[in-house]
């Protein structure tokens, strides 16, 4: 498949959006940033009523993709609920089963969606202040009270007697952007062209430790080619010959 988004961008406010396709490694450009195409995954879309028919919860729910197929992970939370309700769910934009695999995405494409929904009654532990994922459930306080699933269109009531139903109604594409800004690329690039210029001077520069010394009226005087360029000995005779002078 060849993932790609399509965005209206303005550089402002006061311009016109122009239309922009984002695809992976080919990154939309503002200035020195860049918006990188990550991950991408489906939400399902669904609806959670009480036993009276009243909506408790509606709209899309985030899922992590587990492979390539987007065979996706996630939980629906619905404290509204008394007692509340969670659903431990797998969503499969292909589904397809197996007696090793079980339940997997065959496809990463809406050809036959289904939801399997594991439910389950008790305390979600969202009052507690600790902090909680979005894609898992504790339901160490809790019961199950349901299993089943779900293609695009269909309700399931859960509970004995009655608590309420969970209806798939879609699934919408999401995709993690990662935007990068580098403000220190032009500092390190001079940085470089600095190292790499001392670099090349130390390599062609004729580089020369020279000692002197003065003892009983004789004046000594040696040296040493630090990076081994020729021409030392004829050097150090004409130091010797301007300092005789």
């Amino acid at each position: 498949l060849d993932y790609k988004l399509t965005a209206l961008v303005s550089e402002s406010t006061k311009e016109q959006p122009v239309r922009k396709i984002v695809r992976v490694n080919q990154p939309l450009t503002f200035g020195d940033s860049r918006v990188y195409l990550q991950a991408n995954g489906f939400s399902p879309l669904v609806t959670v009523r009480d036993k009276d028919g009243n909506v408790k919860f509606e709209g899309p729910v985030p899922f992590l993709p587990q492979d390539a197929n987007l065979s996706s992970i996630g939980a629906i939370k619905v404290p509204d609920m008394n007692p509340q309700i969670g659903f431990v769910a797998s969503f499969f934009p292909t589904a397809a089963r197996d007696e090793v695999r079980g339940g997997f995405s065959s496809y990463p494409d809406l050809l036959d969606p289904r939801l399997l929904v594991s439910v389950w009654q008790g305390d979600l532990k969202m009052d507690s202040g600790v902090p909680q994922s979005v894609y898992r459930i504790d339901t160490s306080e809790m019961e199950r009270i349901g299993l089943w699933g779900l293609s695009i269109g269909e309700s399931y009531t859960f509970g004995s007697p009655e608590v309420g139903t969970i209806t798939l109604n879609g699934a919408v594409p999401w995709v993690n952007l990662q935007v990068v800004k580098d403000p220190g690329k032009p500092w390190a690039l001079a940085g470089s062209i600095v190292a790499i210029a001392a670099l090349m001077a130390s390599l062609f520069i004729r580089q020369r430790r020279i000692y002197v010394r003065s003892s009983n009226g004789k004046l000594e005087v040696a040296g040493l080619a630090l990076n081994r360029l020729p021409g030392l000995e004829d050097e150090i005779k004409k130091l010797v010959t301007e300092v005789s002078k």
